[in-house]
């Protein structure tokens, strides 16, 4: 693990200690290593081979022992891992459903949101690389998920928003539709459908949702339960 000094009320003798351990880890590897080479060339007596096993042993037992003083301080690691795993498959999830949503509205701009979300994917990647790396730098891990977590939060929600209010605004205009043969209500129809040709979904929304308030109020409360309806059958 590369710990940070201060994070998990980490001492510097902590983190020395816990450096001095990786550095005797990757020594005893190395002489298992040359232990196994002499063993096979039969350099070396076997009584020699075995004082020097035992040595590498009785330094491994040691090791050991640290490892089990600072158990509570690895378990606390391991799950600060568990749970930066955890989100960014999460964060996975939430892009992935933002994509499916963009490709189903099927819109002018659909092309540029796609490529919101593979530049989120891209740095989403990274996290999945600094999670499978050895050593894994938690604190280092845990504060790019936090500033990620953000950066998707705000702009899935902004896409979402965006392509809700367009497709329940263009759903309304085809069921509004209906009552273009009365002439009090071409005007505004004419008006809805430009704002939204123009994009500015907002206003083309106000425009159809004034008209069928003035139709009928709880027909457009039927309306709305209508897209809710088919909204949820598509993306729950």
């Amino acid at each position: 693990f590369n710990i940070v000094q201060g994070s998990y009320n980490i001492t510097e003798r902590e983190v020395r200690a816990i450096q001095d351990m990786l550095t005797e880890i990757a020594e005893l590897k190395e002489l298992l290593i040359i232990l196994s080479d002499d063993f096979t060339s039969h350099v070396k007596t076997n009584q020699t081979l075995k004082k020097e096993l035992d040595t590498i042993i009785e330094r491994t037992l040691i090791i050991s022992k640290k490892l089990d003083e600072n158990l509570i301080l690895i378990d606390e690691i391991y799950q600060d891992e568990q749970e930066a795993r955890k989100h960014i498959a999460f964060l996975t999830d939430k892009l992935n459903g933002t994509k499916k949503y963009i490709k189903y509205a099927y819109f002018d701009d659909q092309q540029k949101y796609l490529s919101i979300i593979k530049q989120l994917n891209l740095k989403l990647t990274e996290l999945y690389k600094m999670l499978g790396a050895f050593p894994i730098d938690i604190v280092k891990l845990n504060e790019a998920v936090k500033f990620l977590s953000e950066e998707v939060e705000r702009t899935t929600q902004e896409i979402n928003t965006f392509i809700y209010k367009m497709l329940l605004t263009e759903f309304m205009l085809v069921y509004v539709n209906r009552y273009y043969h009365i002439p009090q209500y071409q005007n505004d129809l004419n008006m809805a459908e430009e704002l939204f040709y123009r994009r500015d979904y907002i206003k083309a929304y106000e425009k159809v949702s004034n008209i069928l308030d003035n139709i009928n109020p709880s027909e457009k409360k039927l309306v709305l339960e209508k897209y809710q309806a088919q909204f949820n059958r598509l993306f729950q």
